[in-house]
């Protein structure tokens, strides 16, 4: 296997952003099991980790120390997630044992530790990692997607994309049964969503790929997306997966 340091200069990176209620998960279940690529069980609000542990200088701090507090933050990552609807049941002490072989006793910057969480994570699935080509991470929201570009400024950005008013519909309709109650704060916050999160995206310099809800299912549309992450085109992007098992969809979702 190569080192950390070989992997981290010689691989490229990806990051999910959402523009609402447009297929993000699903765009990451269906680069799950994609060979080559490196992903995790759902969105990793990473900078927002960061913020909540004051982790400003991780090359001062064991990365054992990081790692315990990050299973401590996303259990639902490595376990159940209840509104996602995703079982992952990782192997908790081989993932430990698997992110300690990789970082080899040195510390780590915030953008190897990233990665070192994601190798581990891959290793433990019991993937291969002698083809590995590209990291996608979800980002998701709009502050995380700006803080990941930051650190890995070359980053491609994948954009899922919907007919806004289908969007708005399931923003509001889907969380609201989901939640038994009505906040107009939420309406609010997702019409501003739909509107200035695309207008974030649009105005980013980074190459983007826009996946339409609509066509993510188009096995067309998932060449176009392969050729676009320079990676080759495989059956296993036509089903979403996380951890290799199926993924029925959210619990938001009416079917």
């Amino acid at each position: 296997m190569k080192s950390l340091d070989e992997l981290f200069n010689q691989i490229n990176f990806s990051t999910i952003l959402t523009t609402g209620r447009t297929g993000s998960d699903y765009l990451q279940g269906c680069l799950d099991n994609v060979p080559g690529v490196l992903t995790f069980s759902g969105a990793i609000f990473y900078y927002s980790f960061c913020d909540n542990f004051k982790l400003n200088n991780f090359e001062k701090t064991e990365p054992l120390k990081i790692l315990e507090l990050f299973l401590e933050k996303n259990k639902h990552l490595f376990t159940y997630d209840r509104v996602d609807n995703k079982s992952v049941d990782l192997d908790i002490k081989k993932f430990k044992e698997n992110f300690n072989l990789i970082c080899d006793k040195k510390k780590l910057s915030r953008q190897k530790f990233l990665l070192a969480i994601y190798l581990a994570y891959h290793m433990t699935l019991g993937r291969k990692t002698n083809n590995i080509k590209l990291l996608v991470h979800h980002s998701h929201n709009v502050d995380e997607t700006k803080r990941f570009l930051k650190d890995f400024k070359d980053s491609k950005l994948l954009v899922t994309i919907r007919d806004p008013r289908a969007n708005l519909k399931s923003g509001i309709v889907n969380w609201t049964n989901y939640r038994k109650i009505e906040d107009q704060r939420h309406y609010l916050f997702y019409i501003k969503r739909i509107r200035e999160d695309l207008k974030y995206a649009k105005e980013q310099i980074n190459e983007k790929f826009f996946l339409k809800l609509e066509e993510a299912g188009d096995s067309t549309t998932k060449k176009k997306l392969s050729d676009f992450l320079n990676i080759e085109f495989n059956s296993e992007i036509n089903k979403a997966t996380y951890a290799g098992k199926a993924w029925p969809g959210d619990k938001l979702s009416q079917f």
